[in-house]
């Protein structure tokens, strides 16, 4: 009897587990589960997974979205009564429920199929595949040789202030004469997208910069020896250009190589009283050359197809045999010298000052007031700091 009431427990718990393991599978065929995102703060659903799709929708903090794919940075959602698209993983907190599939309803009859109805397709939003963008710059170059006449005049008119001095007179400089170390400038680029993070461009930059200040030795409180110089170029450019942009929500990282054709006009007039009167004039020295500039963007978007940035980027640029025209005045006569703009040391008293002057054919041998000479080579790199704005369309 022991055995008999012991095997029927056996087949009863045997029973049991059978009918828990088919309630087990009938309850997960029978159980979906759905992945959602919720939305933390108001979000732009895009047409694609990047800055550059088109906004379709406007998430409200809260909402609820399902979610179809998960491509890491981006998610595809579903969106009521629009469709699909993509929002950006960092704005969304995820939340998983598990919900029961609803039971098929029995299949109907079925009919003759008809004739199917001439569908058309939806339109798809577009990309942005070109761009439009102005700026402007504030240049710090250094165009050194370019500045040389500057040198030579302040450090003639510090020998001449000495020997007022040591003559027993009572001298002071009051403007002393200034080097041309900044420009202002601007450009303009239009840009088509290979895809949404490479570009090539087309544009022209531009920039200008011009110095002049006066040199005021007074002698017992009286205008004795007056100088002025005025230092003037501009610099513009045609150039190509590749950008690669690091896209996210609201802003995206580019970076940017330019190549271009540069074209510099610069010019130096001079006038004095010191010994005796005269006047330096270089006019108009041009010169083209091929230039490199690099650099990066920081763009804010502020629609899908417009907004603001801020950019840093170098020049390497730098201008070589420039032709040149010399006017030189002194005590009623006047002298002109055209030929290519040769940078030397010139000796003043006690020193020697670097200087600028305009020969057809170099002398030689050298005079011995003249040292070192070579021609001219205006380095005109330097950084350039802007600003602007940017269309897509």
């Amino acid at each position: 009897m022991r055995h008999i009431i012991f095997r029927e427990k056996r087949i009863g718990i045997l029973f049991l587990s059978f009918i828990l393991v088919l309630g087990s599978l009938f309850s997960q065929t029978n159980v979906q589960v759905k992945k959602y995102a919720v939305v933390i703060k108001d979000a732009n659903i895009r047409s694609m997974p990047s800055v550059q799709g088109e906004i379709i929708y406007l998430a409200r903090a809260g909402e609820k979205l399902e979610v179809l794919d998960d491509l890491g940075t981006w998610l595809k959602v579903k969106i009521p009564s629009v469709g699909t698209g993509f929002v950006w993983s960092k704005l969304v907190r995820i939340e998983v429920e598990k919900v029961l599939k609803p039971v098929a309803p029995p299949p109907k009859p079925t009919t003759p199929p008809g004739p199917k109805p001439n569908l058309k397709p939806s339109p798809q939003p577009q990309t942005a595949r070109f761009g439009l963008s102005f700026n402007f710059n504030y240049a710090l170059v250094s165009p050194d040789d370019f500045n040389a006449t500057v040198v030579y005049f302040n450090g003639l008119t510090s020998e001449f202030q000495d020997i007022m001095i040591g003559a027993g007179y009572s001298a002071s400089i009051d403007h002393p004469l200034e080097k041309l170390t900044h420009m202002l400038g601007g450009a303009v680029e239009g840009k088509f997208f290979i895809n949404p993070n490479i570009a090539l461009g087309l544009g022209f930059s531009y920039v200008s910069g011009s110095k002049t200040s006066s040199t005021i030795l007074t002698k017992d409180s009286t205008e004795a020896f007056t100088s002025t110089s005025t230092l003037k170029a501009s610099i513009f450019a045609p150039y190509f250009g590749v950008s690669f942009l690091v896209p996210s929500q609201m802003l995206s990282l580019e970076f940017f190589a330019h190549a271009g054709y540069f074209m510099g006009n610069f010019s130096q007039t001079y006038t004095g009283e010191f010994m005796s009167a005269y006047s330096f004039d270089f006019g108009d020295m041009e010169k083209s050359t091929l230039g490199f500039m690099g650099g990066v963007r920081l763009n804010i978007n502020l629609q899908s197809n417009m907004g603001i940035f801020l950019m840093g980027k170098y020049t390497m640029v730098k201008f070589k045999d420039i032709p040149g025209k010399l006017i030189l005045t002194s005590g009623g006569s006047t002298n002109s010298y055209t030929g290519a703009v040769y940078y030397y040391e010139s000796h003043i008293i006690s020193n020697w000052y670097p200087m600028l002057w305009v020969y057809d054919t170099l002398p030689s041998p050298h005079p011995s007031w003249m040292r070192n000479p070579r021609k001219a080579e205006f380095d005109f790199s330097g950084l350039y700091l802007g600003a602007g704005f940017f269309f897509r369309f």
